[in-house]
């Protein structure tokens, strides 16, 4: 089972059954970053309501049990030592939270005038990748905040790791790469990218302004399609 978040028009969050096709609403509202912490999935919600630009923890039945309050443009969202990394997007930062959503710490790593849109982060051994538009992929070492460029990339998202490689998507090119191979090429946008046993997952969405297709499509590696309610893919994760 996958977990995919949907962005913008007829946004949501959906629990994917790869086997049957089957997509079923578990959280009407926009979501963007998605990770599970201690039994618990935190949701970052995006504009248009009264719960958006807000973290929502979620119970197994993705009710919403608590709420980080602070409104911010959240997108990426990261577990790392036990806490919660969530990424704004605006002010170029990360805040750290702890399980119960009380805020840890905020991590910054540049001129607060120099804007990046860091939008997804990844945690390894020796820090942080963060994926910013017009940057490409950084490292941010465990010993930060200092930044070094990994990859050069127009608009890259969906920063992970897989076999002990990088892959991320350059979204606007049309790419799903690891490390500076391309492992897909496709006219559509492409955000959310999961490395799993014998391949990968991707998500194929309209790019704005365009009408290049109605739904967003989750993608396999080996060709399996699902189409999903919403024009628009921003992250999955796979239920454990």
């Amino acid at each position: 089972m996958i977990l995919v978040s949907c962005c913008n028009e007829n946004g949501g969050l959906y629990v994917v059954d790869p086997e049957s096709g089957k997509v079923e609403t578990v959280l009407d509202l926009e979501v963007r970053g998605v990770v599970k912490l201690n039994g618990y999935w935190f949701a970052a919600s995006g504009p248009g309501t009264s719960k958006s630009r807000k973290i929502h923890k979620l119970d197994a039945g993705f009710n919403i049990v608590a709420t980080y309050g602070d409104e911010r443009d959240w997108h990426g969202l990261e577990v790392r030592d036990g806490n919660l990394l969530a990424v704004d997007a605006v002010k170029d930062e990360i805040v750290e939270l702890d399980s119960d959503l009380g805020l840890v710490r905020t991590i910054t790593w540049h001129d607060t005038d120099e804007k990046r849109h860091t939008n997804d982060i990844c945690p390894i051994e020796s820090g942080l990748l963060l994926s910013s538009f017009g940057q490409g992929i950084s490292l941010m070492p465990v010993s930060g905040p200092a930044v070094r460029k990994y990859r050069t990339g127009d608009q890259p998202h969906s920063v992970t790791v897989g076999g002990g490689r990088v892959w991320w998507c350059d979204s606007k090119a049309g790419l799903v790469l690891r490390d500076r191979e391309i492992m897909r090429n496709s006219d559509r946008y492409l955000r959310g990218l999961r490395v799993v046993a014998g391949g990968f997952w991707y998500g194929e969405s309209n790019r704005r302004g365009h009408s290049s297709g109605n739904c967003a499509m989750l993608r396999h590696s080996d060709g399996l399609t699902i189409e999903m309610p919403s024009p628009e893919i921003y992250t999955m994760r796979i239920m454990q």
